[in-house]
This record gives C-alpha cells, sequence and structure tokens, in this order.
C-alpha cells in the first residue's frame, strides 16, 4: 500500500519517472527489474514524512520545515518546496 501511494506522489513529479517505473513494477510483482531496496524504502520513508500531522512540531516528533519562516511542511507544499529547492540548486550548477 506505501509503495502504491508512493508510486502515486512520484507520478506528479517530472523528474520521477524512471522511479515510478520501477516501483510500479515492484508493486505489480515484476521482480525481475525491481527498484533497489534502497530506493524503495527511501520512497516509503519520504511518503511516510510527506504525511505527518502539521501539528508534529508542537506534539514532538519527525517532520519536514521550511527555514526560516520555521513552518512546518506536508503534502503537496512539501514536494513543491523540494521541487523548487532541487530546481534552484540545479539553476546553480550544483
Amino acid at each position: 500500500m506505501l509503495l502504491s501511494a508512493a508510486c502515486s506522489a512520484i507520478d506528479k513529479k517530472r523528474d520521477g519517472t524512471k522511479t515510478l517505473a520501477e516501483l510500479r513494477r515492484y508493486t505489480t510483482g515484476d521482480l525481475s527489474a525491481a527498484a533497489p531496496a534502497a530506493d524503495v524504502l527511501d520512497a516509503m520513508r519520504y511518503r511516510w514524512l510527506r504525511e505527518r500531522d502539521l501539528d508534529t512540531l508542537s506534539k514532538g516528533g519527525v517532520f519536514a520545515g521550511m527555514t526560516p519562516n520555521n513552518v512546518v511542511l506536508n503534502g503537496d507544499d512539501l514536494d513543491d518546496a523540494i521541487d523548487a529547492a532541487i530546481a534552484a540548486r540545479a539553476d546553480k550548477g550544483e
């Protein structure tokens, strides 16, 4: 179930084509070309982080945030912030 959810999230991103294809093969049982275990685990971890409650900061626990605004991010806001950071880094040639 987590892998299917990760596929859905990755499907929305322009750079996720290869990972999406590998995860889809894995979730449909085609293990001949399965994603490396580390990639699957990374996708599961990201999906878990992406779904964190915005109140995690006050309740304690693991969360994603952005400074200097000091805000907790999740869902599409987290995806958008990550995409923007990746694009900014690429623009700088990093």
